[in-house]
């Protein structure tokens, strides 16, 4: 059994007693400010792995409330990485593993922590509460592992050998592993009916589908993903039924309604809707956000084809645009730095050309893509997949007006946003109740942080040992004007 990293929230009677015995330790969230807890922790790992023993661990520090891969922090791997410096193992093995769900108990918590509520403790009352659940049903739990990276090799392939490093450089080498690891567990995901079913109803901002529809767009997210040779749920060998015993699912516990056909409307007029009130998105998104890593470099291409206006989009417009929305989303996915952006773009031009939605073309030596026939309404689903994101991005940066006059705590700053982001979901400026998410406003806030549009502080409240952050404009008033005209055109 291994031992396994648990956050002391997790530590309350009776559970933390069975969980200990089950082989969890727990640790503080941050060692911040206590330099003696940071290296009696180092040393027990240390003492773990001269053992021979497992250790279990959650590279994303905590559970996703969005249902995307978090980014990694490699605090722990870091820790890990030193012990095995001073040879506590002859290797160390880190194995990446996947676990996902068709549905998870906690949709109801996440759902009011995205909406800006505090993260409640878990506290022994919630085990009594937590019995009703055990009679609902939530579908099937998903497991697989990806390719494990031994570290001895790993760091042997370096240009520079471990202890030649600067302090820069082996953060650098933490961050890398820590990538490549969320990069291999995203690989080895599953895809399963309920995140299809929920991809598909979250692709445009309408309060409903027709089964017609809603099944041509699955067939196409189908397809693309087979294409991709992802990981599907065995369920999905049956894929018709699968849909359906999921729209089911869904009806039933209430996240859609299902409306039929009436006895006496005329043939042609004969119809399943599936409808979707606005309340009920941010149920969805948790489960479209777990394949959404798969539809990024698809979506992103079809971003920048439906706001050409063109009736021939350059190639190298399409890489820029490309290359725009990595940047912009850099805090949202896990992207592979070894892949290049025009071999990424051409993979996903080829595939829609041998889908006939476009044609490659070249005029003057320079290569010319153009949209045909149904093509832009085939290519909306897919881009309709990030569409929440611009708007959660187009909120913030819209919400930077309000440091004009001064700095502002960032809790006070992200009440504005979330204020201005519902008002501007009510006059119809944003189209998805989605967009309206904490989660999607903070990693907004960390890209204005990069891009140096603002700038960020940090002191103490009064009465308070824990430091607050301080956002204030930065004056980069160029690439602020470029980052709202650029996202403006693709919105």
């Amino acid at each position: 059994m291994p031992f396994v990293a648990a956050g002391t929230n997790l530590s309350f009677w009776p559970l933390g007693y069975i969980f200990r015995k089950s082989g969890a330790f727990f640790i503080r969230r941050t060692f911040k400010g206590n330099r003696l807890y940071g290296e009696v922790f180092a040393k027990y790992l240390e003492v773990i792995l001269k053992e021979g023993l497992p250790l279990e661990f959650f590279i994303e520090g905590g559970r996703s409330r969005s249902g995307k891969m978090v980014m990694p922090k490699f605090g722990l791997l870091s820790m890990l990485i030193q012990a095995y410096r001073k040879k506590a193992g002859d290797d160390l093995a880190m194995i990446p593993v996947y676990i996902g769900y068709d549905r998870v108990i906690e949709e109801e918590s996440y759902l009011k922590e995205l909406g800006g509520a505090p993260r409640v403790r878990e506290k022994p009352s919630d085990v009594i509460k937590s019995r009703k659940f055990l009679r609902k049903r939530y579908g099937r739990v998903y497991v697989n592992i990806g390719e494990p990276i031994f570290l001895k090799s790993y760091l042997s392939s370096q240009e520079k050998s471990f202890d030649d490093m600067s302090i820069e450089e082996r953060q650098s080498l933490y961050r890398k592993i820590s990538y490549e690891i969320t990069l291999e567990i995203n690989r080895v995901s599953f895809v399963t009916p309920f995140s299809l079913i929920a991809s598909v109803l979250l692709c445009h901002d309408r309060r409903g589908i027709s089964h017609d529809d809603l099944t041509a767009v699955l067939n196409s997210f189908y397809d693309y993903l087979s294409n991709k040779k992802v990981n599907f749920a065995a369920t999905l060998v049956h894929k018709e039924k699968a849909f359906v015993d999921a729209l089911n699912l869904f009806d039933e516990s209430g996240v859609i309604s299902k409306m039929g056909a009436e006895e006496e409307e005329p043939d042609e007029m004969e119809e399943i809707v599936y409808s979707l009130e606005d309340d009920n998105r941010l149920n969805l998104e948790y489960y479209k956000n777990n394949i959404l890593h798969f539809f990024v470099p698809i979506s992103f291409v079809a971003v920048s084809l439906l706001s050409s206006h063109e009736d021939m989009i350059p190639l190298n417009r399409i890489v820029k645009d490309f290359q725009f929305l990595k940047r912009l989303f850099w805090q949202e996915f896990i992207f592979d730095d070894q892949r290049d952006d025009l071999d990424e773009v051409n993979d996903v031009l080829s595939y829609l050309n041998s889908r006939g939605m476009i044609a490659a073309l070249e005029h003057d030596g320079q290569a010319l893509v153009e949209v045909k026939g149904k093509g832009k309404t085939n290519l909306m689903p897919f881009a309709g997949l990030i569409s929440n994101y611009m708007e959660s991005y187009w909120v913030v940066i819209r919400g930077c007006m309000y440091l004009r006059k001064d700095a502002m705590l960032e809790k006070n700053w992200m009440r504005k946003i979330q204020q201005l982001g519902a008002k501007m979901y009510k006059k119809g400026e944003i189209r998805r109740a989605e967009a309206m998410s904490q989660s999607n406003y903070q990693s907004a806030m960390q890209f204005l942080q990069d891009a140096d549009i603002v700038h960020v502080s940090e002191a103490s409240e009064r009465g308070d040992k824990k430091e607050v952050k301080i956002f204030a404009l930065a004056g980069n008033k160029a690439e602020m004007d470029s980052l709202r005209r650029r996202l403006f055109e693709f919105l």
